[in-house]
């Protein structure tokens, strides 16, 4: 589109709410005068004869246009048609930037203008457009600004305008939403309803030329146990930012980079990309439960301006580390403290053993664990029985209840105390061990005595079976 030096400005003021606007698009004009050939259209001449001849004698770029309308028409001076749908020759639209400040004008007209007759782009309310007067700078006067901007250069496009409007009716929403709610709706309500429809590209001094970003990363990750509670975990991460159109590695940018831990921020720097890209390490003391670590590296979009102004759209790339829960090996040592006869009887007699265990990891370090994480079973000559568990420090004792062992023995009995360990601590794996406790043997067999009742035995056997 060729840039052209004229604009055509709209500005009626004959009742409340256009004398009120009348003074901020006279400010338009005033800012941009010595820049343009304007075609002012105050007041009186704020009328369609007037209107369109000054669009057919300078053949405007833009034109600024002011006053009350409705979904298919805009009025200007006494609510003079100057446009309405179906009634407007494509040459007084073609090819050009309408900023409009009147009611719902966007929902219909504003369409038919770029979608019929080939309009470049056109700004304006979806709906009603409302002003408090106490608060009239921030309303109108923002439009004032941002238009002005856009003819001197400050704004490149017709979306920048778009955009710096609507992030000063949120600061002002923000600012009165406590104090002045009703105020505050106002600029919720203008704001939402602003439309740019078109091309949002739409120039008056330079031609925007949109560029789009991509991120790209590598990363590698270290994650080295120190202890039992404690790990070191490092990301480190290189990549570099292309440019998509032309394929070129973008430099002189700054990223920004926001790193999550478990969902939650943990820190956030700049990264700056170079010649050769961009490099940059994340690295923390964590325990040994599971981790998600998400880093997040942000390209805010910039412009650079030169003959053409070159628009780089941001990008956002994300990168996501699991790290595993990291489980401590442990081994169950133990040892028999005590073992105690408590009474004799055939075929067996009782004994109470006590035998003495701790939990050690792979380092033989002990690990402190409680009573209840152990399962302790002793196995005498008629089956499984509970030990109770007591600890003692650093360490722990299991104490039978009375265990059976054959009362003769020719050899030695062995009881089997097996111990469980099962631990609440999910970083610690569980651990077996089996402890058998020998109960010597009683049988002398080198002893005559011994022979002599096994013969009496054997004999009152015999009898016992002969006899009828």
């Amino acid at each position: 589109m060729p840039v052209r030096k004229n604009v055509v400005i709209v500005n009626p003021a004959f009742e409340p709410a256009t004398e009120y606007g009348y003074p901020y698009i006279e400010r338009i004009y005033k800012n941009i005068k010595d820049f343009y050939n304007v075609g002012y259209c105050p007041k009186d001449d704020a009328v369609k004869d007037i209107v369109w001849s000054k669009i057919k004698e300078l053949d405007p770029l833009s034109l600024v246009l002011f006053g009350h309308g409705n979904t298919n028409v805009y009025t200007g001076q006494n609510y003079n048609i100057i446009f309405r749908v179906g009634e407007v020759p494509k040459e007084l639209v073609e090819g050009r930037i309408f900023l409009v400040l009147s009611c719902l004008t966007a929902k219909e007209l504003g369409k038919h203008f770029v979608e019929d007759l080939g309009a470049w782009a056109y700004l304006g309310w979806e709906e009603e457009y409302g002003f408090w007067v106490s608060h009239i700078e921030e309303f109108l006067g923002t439009i004032s600004t941002a238009w002005s901007k856009l003819f001197l250069g400050e704004l490149p496009s017709i979306g920048d305008v778009y955009d710096y409007i609507y992030k000063k009716y949120t600061e002002y929403y923000e600012k009165y939403k406590e104090k002045e709610p009703d105020v505050a709706e106002w600029f919720l309500w203008d704001r939402d309803y602003m439309r740019v429809i078109g091309d949002k590209n739409a120039h008056v001094v330079k031609e925007v030329k949109i560029y789009h970003t991509k991120i790209h990363s590598q990363h590698t990750v270290e994650d080295t146990k120190i202890s039992w509670e404690e790990r070191e975990a490092s990301v480190k991460v290189k990549g570099y930012v292309e440019v998509v159109e032309t394929g070129e590695r973008l430099k002189d940018v700054v990223l920004k980079v926001k790193v999550f831990l478990d969902g939650r921020l943990d820190t956030e720097f700049d990264v700056p990309v170079k010649e050769g890209g961009f490099d940059f390490e994340y690295d923390r003391r964590l325990d040994t439960f599971e981790h998600t670590i998400q880093i997040k590296i942000i390209l805010e979009g910039f412009d650079r301006s030169n003959e053409v102004v070159e628009r780089y759209v941001g990008d956002e790339h994300l990168i996501t580390v699991r790290l595993p829960l990291l489980k401590t090996k442990t081994k169950i040592i133990a040892w028999t403290e005590k073992v105690k006869k408590k009474s004799t009887s055939m075929p067996y007699s009782t004994y109470n053993i006590v035998v003495g265990f701790k939990v050690v990891d792979e380092h033989g370090n002990i690990i402190n664990v409680e009573e209840d994480e152990f399962t302790v079973e002793f196995r005498d000559a008629t089956g499984y029985s509970s030990g109770s568990v007591k600890k003692k420090d650093s360490t722990f004792s299991a104490e039978s209840y009375d265990l059976l062992i054959p009362t003769i023995r020719t050899k030695p009995f062995l009881v089997e105390c097996s111990i469980t360990y099962k631990p609440r601590d999910p970083r610690y794996a569980p651990a077996y061990e089996v402890l058998w406790i020998p109960i010597e043997s009683n049988v002398n067999w080198k002893n005559p005595t011994v022979w002599i009742i096994i013969l009496i035995i054997l004999l009152l056997a015999g009898l016992l079976s002969t006899n009828p």
